[in-house]
This record gives C-alpha cells, sequence and structure tokens, in this order.
C-alpha cells in the first residue's frame, strides 16, 4: 500500500471550568518620587515581583515606589490555576531647579536653570517677590525664555530670595506643582 491509512484524533478536555473575575490594571503613569497602588482583583492569593519596591508583594493591591520604570509581574491563584499579569509603571524623571543664580552681567550663571525641564514643553513656570507678587512667568522654560533676574518689564530685581510653582502639565499626569525657592545672589 503507497498510501498509509489516514490516522484521526480524539481529544477530551476533562475537568471543571475555571471561572474568573480577575482584573488587572496594565499600566500606570506617575511622577519619579511618587507612589502608585497597583490594581488586581478576582484571585485567592496574589504574587507580585519584584518586591523591593513594593510595601507588600502577596496583597492585591500593593503600593509600588519605584524610582524609574519598572515591569512588575503578577501571579495570581485562580482556582486551581496560576495566571500571569504584567503592569508596567512608568516613571517620568523629575526636573531639577537650581537654587541660586548670580545675574551680575559677568557672563556666567546669569540665568535660572532647571534641569531636565525640556521634557515638559508645556509646563507653566512662576516665580513670586517674598510679598507674593508675580515677578516672571514662562509656559515653556528654556530656548530664550529662561528667567533673567528681571522682572516682567526687564527691570533688574534685587538681591534675595524668590518662590517658585513649576506646574509640569504632562498630559495623562495628574502631578502636584514642584514648589521650591531660589535665590539671586
Amino acid at each position: 500500500d503507497l498510501f498509509p491509512a489516514q490516522c484521526g484524533y480524539n481529544i477530551q478536555i476533562d475537568g471543571p471550568a475555571v471561572e474568573t473575575d480577575l482584573n488587572v490594571t496594565p499600566y500606570f503613569l506617575i511622577n519619579q518620587g511618587e507612589t502608585v497602588t497597583l490594581e488586581a482583583s478576582g484571585a485567592s492569593d496574589y504574587l507580585w515581583s519584584p518586591a523591593f519596591s513594593l510595601d507588600f508583594d502577596t496583597v492585591a493591591m500593593p503600593t509600588a515606589f519605584p524610582q524609574s520604570s519598572t515591569l512588575y509581574a503578577l501571579e495570581a491563584q485562580v482556582g486551581s490555576c496560576t495566571q500571569t499579569f504584567e503592569v508596567f509603571v512608568e516613571v517620568i524623571p523629575g526636573i531639577i531647579p537650581v537654587n541660586l543664580f548670580t545675574p551680575n552681567g559677568d557672563g556666567f550663571n546669569e540665568t535660572w536653570r532647571i534641569f531636565a525641564i525640556e521634557r515638559f514643553p508645556n509646563a507653566d513656570v512662576r516665580v513670586f517677590s517674598r510679598w507674593g507678587q508675580l515677578v516672571f512667568r514662562s509656559t515653556g522654560y528654556g530656548n530664550g525664555r529662561e528667567w533673567d533676574g528681571t522682572n516682567g518689564g526687564g527691570t533688574r530685581l534685587p538681591e534675595g530670595t524668590y518662590y517658585y510653582v513649576i506646574d509640569l502639565n504632562l498630559p495623562g499626569l495628574d502631578s502636584d506643582p514642584v514648589t521650591g525657592s531660589v535665590a539671586i545672589t
């Protein structure tokens, strides 16, 4: 016989069906230094990893405090089955405002620098005097829009401490403004 007989297969699946209402939120966006509650529900047991940036690794909703973007793995026990999920927490690195500058005309340190502000092109930067008077404001910062120690009209401000409020205005990220003080010396 040149042609072998056709083989047939009979497949049977046996056992109870696993019903699950397991829910996992797969993505979060936070600022560096912020925390976020990871969200899962519907399982009997949970194991999150890596555990080093979590308050607890065996609960449904641990608090995460990653310093950089982190991919978390979740193993969840649903009935007799283990299910695995991934949750990504994207961490937006923070800005670093310099705390003093010397706008004295010597060509060095003439404007207030805010490191990493270029990642936030819609940032609203406001600077106030010690009496609460707005002395500088810019939407976007850098590329010729740095504070040079003058008020809005070009008058040089006196040496002293000024206070800033920076709203990063990043779409999809609800964050508190960055606040602090900067000195003109």
